[in-house]
């Protein structure tokens, strides 16, 4: 009905294979609109919304078996890592 994790699915399938994910600053990114309360989202959360859990948590083993534990990666900014490792060598000496 349209409520099913389909897209979390899709992006954490595409991290577990090794994909990296960029956000290009001039151009902005994409946020998610949420979807207006109608009666498919309402039987939704009366019916299916557990089972549909219950689904993505078995994709989410089956990922792990497939390609290991994913830990989501921090983005970090080289050059400030690098300043900052600069600058307390620099305090040290």
């Amino acid at each position: 009905h349209g409520y099913g994790k389909n897209k979390v699915q899709h992006v954490h399938h595409l991290q577990a294979k090794g994909y990296q994910f960029s956000v290009i600053p001039a151009l902005g990114f994409l946020m998610h609109h949420p979807h207006p309360i109608s009666n498919t989202r309402k039987y939704w959360k009366g019916h299916t919304k557990h089972r549909n859990q219950d689904l993505y948590d078995t994709f989410e083993e089956e990922l792990k078996e497939r390609y290991g534990e994913m830990k989501t990666k921090r983005c970090e900014n080289e050059e400030s890592e690098e300043e900052e490792e600069s600058a307390s060598k620099e305090e040290i000496a």
